[in-house]
């Protein structure tokens, strides 16, 4: 059993949640919304973040930069919910290349944006790493995990190979693995197989004759 020790005390797990479909445009109420939300998240006040970045969304669901801030307060909240996360997160990067590679966030340069999107991803799936881990779950799901999480971190990577951020991500990416193998349980040797029977014919014994003395 495969247990997370306690410096990687951490975030939990992922899957998809759908955008809702378009019912409107932005107004001055909807701008305030967002500018609380992002506040709120600024602040790291996750929790009080979600409600107001759900009423934006409920108004401007094509919003890439409301789903980024609201995937990232599901990730980082004290009890996260990584199904939301990942899908908002995916949401996200989908709908900023849909329109056209542009940051919806101000202090965010296009590049940046897609860059935190995949490292946001990468964080998700690390999450799952450290559940599974503190679950003693099996070997394939931490397996699985990891390749996503190494999928996410080598597409930030790509975006911008000097990242601190990729590189501490990869630093702990790597600490985690070298605990999963050194706390994985040694495989058992295979039994030994008995060499395989001469296939050469045998003599058959001899008879023994009258007098023959030594005759097998």
């Amino acid at each position: 059993m495969i247990r997370l020790r306690t410096r990687y005390a951490g975030i939990l797990l992922g899957s998809l949640f759908l955008a809702a479909l378009p019912i409107g445009g932005c107004s001055a109420e909807n701008e305030n919304l967002l500018e609380r939300g992002e506040y709120l998240m600024l602040e790291a006040r996750w929790r009080e973040a979600v409600p107001v970045l759900r009423a934006h969304l409920l108004r401007n669901p094509r919003d890439p930069g409301a789903h980024f801030y609201l995937g990232r307060a599901y990730l980082v909240d004290t009890l996260p919910l990584l199904a939301h996360a990942e899908g908002e997160l995916k949401t996200a990067l989908y709908l900023f290349h849909e329109q056209g590679g542009q940051s919806p966030i101000e202090r965010f340069d296009d590049t940046y944006f897609e860059l935190a999107c995949h490292l946001e991803l990468s964080k998700v799936h690390l999450a799952v790493v450290q559940m599974v881990m503190n679950a003693g779950g099996q070997r394939e799901l931490l397996e699985r995990a990891l390749e996503q999480c190494e999928e996410h971190l080598d597409a930030a990577r790509s975006i911008d190979p000097e990242s601190p951020d990729v590189e501490q991500l990869e630093t702990l990416l790597s600490d985690l693995r070298g605990v999963i193998d050194e706390d994985a349980p040694p495989r058992r040797p295979e039994p030994r197989q008995p060499p395989p029977e001469s296939r050469e014919p045998r003599e058959p014994p001899r008879q023994r004759l009258p007098g023959d003395r030594f005759a097998i």
